[in-house]
């Protein structure tokens, strides 16, 4: 139905690389189903980024969370760790975004 409004769409995505408790999360992790690790963030990243920008209608995706060493909104969702190391996630995202964009 989007579509049919004629509005660009974005969408914003928090992905979380652990189930462990979160310090610095403002949430916290209640899902006992999730087995997140920072293999599964990027895996995730890597079966539904190119999906997301393949769609005309969608403008943009914005990854909702820099840093996990800094307070934060969702629970081990930054693309840097709480070392602010660079993450799997965001080479993932760096190479489908450039590819993206040729």
């Amino acid at each position: 139905q989007w579509v049919g409004w004629e509005i660009p769409l974005y969408v914003q995505c928090s992905i979380p690389s652990s189930g462990e408790i979160d310090p610095f999360a403002e949430l916290s992790s209640n899902d006992p189903t999730g087995d997140w690790s920072e293999r599964s963030q990027q895996e995730w990243i890597h079966r539904y980024l190119p999906l997301m920008l393949t769609r005309p209608w969608l403008r943009g995706v914005i990854w909702g969370q820099l840093s996990d060493s800094v307070p934060h909104r969702y629970p081990h969702a930054g693309m840097l760790d709480n070392h602010d190391d660079l993450k799997p996630a965001l080479l993932k995202w760096s190479s489908i975004a450039s590819a993206h964009l040729k």
